[in-house]
């Protein structure tokens, strides 16, 4: 995953410390939470969609 933010970010310009939040599939919080380290960002740069609301599909699915 750390690849591919890197491939994004260098494609689109846009530094991945400026980027509000990622919407990512959120199978265990500790795996997020490892992938913000990796990524150097702020673990709250991936929102516990899935802690709250189950998985990120199902999240979106119901939002009105």
């Amino acid at each position: 995953m750390e690849k591919i933010l890197t491939a994004v970010e260098l494609r689109s310009g846009i530094p991945r410390g400026s980027v509000g939040g990622f919407a990512t599939h959120q199978p265990n919080p500790r795996l997020v939470a490892l992938l913000a380290k990796q990524c150097g960002v702020s673990p709250d740069t991936f929102p516990p969609v899935a802690q709250f609301y189950g998985n990120l599909g199902s999240s979106l699915a119901a939002q009105p």
